[in-house]
């Protein structure tokens, strides 16, 4: 998006020192390309107000906090930024499934982000197909990353 000529903010719920991976090798390109990145402390009045201020006026607020790993409900500060997430009534794109939603059975694990667009990669959750998702998931486009479909049904 930033590439694309849009502002983006990037708020980061994590400790800087514990995240690892994917999300680490992600956060060290954010990093590299010099993007406004936040971090507000960990307790759920910070990550609030951090939220509030800086999504406020945004045109679009992109959900990426848990992925299809996801067990049980968000736990804190995750669960303070799904409801101010909701509560700011922005619109919302979510990658690969809205935080909180089950992947499998499409049921909200506790409070889950309502988004009105999700970007799933590689192939539609199975939970997807339950109509109650739909309030969560808004649109769904499938986005390929290179699996191969018969990898998936293996």
């Amino acid at each position: 998006m930033y590439n694309l000529g849009y502002r983006v903010e990037v708020l980061v719920l994590g400790e800087r020192e514990r995240i690892r991976g994917d999300a680490l090798s992600n956060l060290r390109i954010i990093e590299r390309m010099e993007l406004p990145l936040f971090y507000p402390a960990g307790q759920p009045a910070a990550v609030e107000r951090e939220l509030e201020a800086r999504a406020g006026d945004g045109d679009l607020l992109v959900d990426a906090l848990l992925g299809t790993g996801t067990a049980g409900p968000a736990r804190e500060p995750i669960r303070t930024a799904i409801a101010v997430i909701n509560r700011l009534g922005r619109p919302v794109l979510a990658l690969d499934i809205p935080s909180g939603l089950d992947c499998d059975t499409g049921q909200p694990l506790g409070e889950a982000v309502r988004a009105g667009y999700t970007v799933t990669f590689a192939a539609l959750k199975k939970g997807f197909e339950n109509p109650m998702a739909r309030e969560y998931t808004g649109k769904v486009t499938v986005a390929s990353i290179g699996i191969k479909t018969e990898l998936l049904l293996a």
